[in-house]
């Protein structure tokens, strides 16, 4: 039977404590825990119930991560120690990794606990297997060879000509498996089953190794099977000479795919997170469009129709000339305010459902030419069925926001307009060949900022292209697939 994991938690929030037990439980881990709450507890705990793993919230009333540190090195432990903690600081997480921490874990990131623990173990124990060898090298070569033996890892070293001096059951298993060679200690370690970019790695390795270094790197490889392995070289030293490398592989193909797994779950989860946002953003925008059209309704049918009926009334009391003199400027400002009126709901008033984007377009287009001198060719391209409403509204709002810009700033003679399918997005073009911009000059209008709102909503990019003297080419990509 498995021995019990034995942790000592030191928190004083008991259901803080509760609730790390159970993510703990919920992922299999055999394991029996002991809470301390303060300082004194802390203490009595490590004396008395020898934990193997402590976990520690960052400050507790008597005591803080900091100081259980200290407590621990005093103690002259070697188990691992994990911060599970609210909020912390990147400096201050720098920080107690280098006083010796193991790991640090967010209170809102607990599924990646287990994991933490089960790597600073790995880590503890390879830690110790590593003090174990250097000291087990005064041992006579017998004991070595039957210390070292008794390990799936695989344990080899080497001479400065990179020749063999020894190695393990499980050096010689693997291989003999990968090569089918035969080899024998004083053979060459770069032999045949390496291939040529190994070899050159792998003498550099070594000659760090040689020149006095202790390291250890991280390989993949890919034949006959899949392999990750985690492997140390370390410098044999006699009489203050460097005369060969000893070498110490461990499989880690688990624990490298149970990380992938990990790290794939929590980009998917922020994904998901992103793509709520986003269709938040969507019913947000979407509501900001029913109320323009409340607004416009309200000002073409109500603002309206009182200016009018005003302008009636006044028309009734200026029938003398000196009464009609006085009112002449008044009925001008009714006039144009009826006017002003009704080409702000027209730009605010636009159908909800069953919505044409061609026509919508084609209207603004015919709108900009009657009031300016611009002239422009517009190309429609996609099936309207295949859109819906939504988005096919806020790809008339990105329109008629570049329209309007181009309008107040550009002194453009000729805009084109396209919108087409491309690769399974919708393509908006919108250039024109006005005065342009200085791209790298900070922009401090909303326009832009609402265009790349409404775009980022649905997964979109916008690609802008201008500079002084050479207009402005607006490019717009929505992928079909995420807008729904």
């Amino acid at each position: 039977m498995r021995t019990p994991l034995k942790i000592l938690l030191l928190e004083d929030n008991p259901s803080d404590a509760q609730i790390v037990q159970r993510k703990l439980e919920k992922n299999g881990l055999i394991f029996e825990s002991l809470l301390a709450m303060n300082r004194a507890e802390y203490i009595l705990a490590i004396d008395e119930f020898q934990p193997d793993v402590i976990i520690s919230d960052n400050t507790l009333p008597d005591i803080s991560a900091t100081q259980a540190l200290e407590i621990y090195h005093q103690r002259l432990l070697s188990i691992p120690f994990i911060l599970v903690t609210g909020t912390i600081s990147e400096e201050f997480a720098v920080g107690i990794i280098k006083l010796g921490a193991d790991d640090y874990i967010l209170k809102d990131r607990l599924k990646r606990l287990p994991t933490a623990i089960e790597a600073a173990l790995e880590k503890r124990n390879a830690e110790a297997e590593k003090k174990r060898i250097a000291q087990e090298r005064e041992f006579d070569q017998e004991n070595m060879n039957a210390l070292i033996n008794n390990t799936k890892d695989l344990l080899w070293s080497v001479d400065r000509d990179l020749k063999l001096i020894t190695f393990n059951n499980a050096f010689k298993e693997v291989i003999a498996h990968t090569s089918g060679e035969k080899f024998s200690k004083g053979d060459y370690i770069l032999s045949t089953q390496f291939s040529d970019e190994q070899v050159i790695r792998y003498k550099l390795f070594y000659q760090r190794a040689l020149s006095g270094e202790t390291f250890t790197i991280v390989d993949h490889f890919e034949s006959p099977q899949e392999l990750w392995a985690e492997i140390s070289f370390y410098p044999i030293v006699e009489n203050n000479e460097v005369v060969g490398t000893a070498c110490f592989s461990r499989d880690i193909t688990e624990r490298k795919r149970s990380q992938d797994a990990l790290k794939a779950m929590e980009e998917e989860i922020a994904h998901q997170k992103v793509q709520e946002q986003k269709k938040i953003t969507r019913a947000i925008i979407k509501a900001q469009e029913k109320e323009r059209n409340r607004i416009g309704q309200e000002l073409h049918d109500n603002v309206n129709q009182i200016l009018a009926a005003t302008k009636m009334f006044l028309s009734r009391a200026g029938k003398d000339e000196p009464t009609k003199a006085i009112i002449k400027y008044p009925m001008e400002l009714i006039d144009n305010s009826i006017e002003e009126i009704r080409l702000l709901s027209s730009r605010n008033v636009t159908p909800l459902k069953d919505v044409n984007l061609n026509e919508l377009i084609r209207t603004l287009v015919e709108k900009m030419e009657i009031g300016t001198n611009i002239h422009t060719i517009f190309e429609y391209g996609i099936v309207d069925d295949v859109l819906d409403d939504d988005l096919k509204l806020n790809i008339y709002r990105i329109i008629q926001e570049q329209i309007n810009n181009i309008i107040k700033y550009s002194a453009a003679k000729n805009v084109n307009i396209s919108i087409n399918d491309k690769k399974q997005n919708i393509f908006v073009m919108i250039a024109d060949d006005g005065n342009g911009f200085d791209m790298g000059k900070k922009r401090t209008g909303i326009g832009l900022a609402n265009m790349m709102n409404r775009i980022e909503s649905y997964n979109g990019n916008i690609d802008i292209e201008s500079s002084p003297g050479k207009g402005c080419k607006v490019q717009v990509t929505i992928p079909y697939a995420t807008h729904e």
